[in-house]
């Protein structure tokens, strides 16, 4: 018997033979964890960045992946959130922030959904202002 990693809550199996007693037993795997490729704060925390300078039009635009192994369904939510700076757009296993036109400065925060209760928070924020730059 092998076990392909698949997400699965859990699985029941039974052995029995011809004059021998059957016996079950479930099998429940643990879930493996959403796995963030993208930017992360000074924490360690994924957290997406966006501005415009001088808070002229729109300014930035983030990506970032999520997956879990043996599943292929992450979804996201608290996007409302950030409806007033930033529009959030998913394909497959990539996730696009993009600052709206007359965004207003704010954070906000996104769940990841996974498999049987996974989650990961990713924090975005815009700020009408970008990197300073001293000479």
């Amino acid at each position: 018997m092998s076990y392909n990693g698949n997400a699965i809550t859990s699985a029941t199996i039974t052995a029995s033979a011809t004059g021998a007693t059957s016996n079950s037993v479930t099998f429940t795997p643990a879930s493996a964890a959403i796995v963030y490729t993208g930017n992360l704060n000074g924490s360690g925390n994924p957290e997406i960045d966006l501005y415009a300078p001088l808070g002229g039009g729109t300014g930035s635009t983030g990506t970032f992946t999520a997956t879990q192994a043996g599943y292929s369904n992450i979804t996201y939510t608290g996007g409302s959130a950030c409806s007033t700076f930033a529009t959030i757009a998913q394909s497959g296993s990539t996730f696009t922030v993009t600052a709206i036109a007359s965004p207003v400065a704010g954070t906000c925060t996104i769940t990841l959904d996974g498999f049987n209760g996974s989650t990961q928070n990713v924090i975005i924020t815009y700020t009408s202002f970008g990197p300073i730059i001293e000479r």
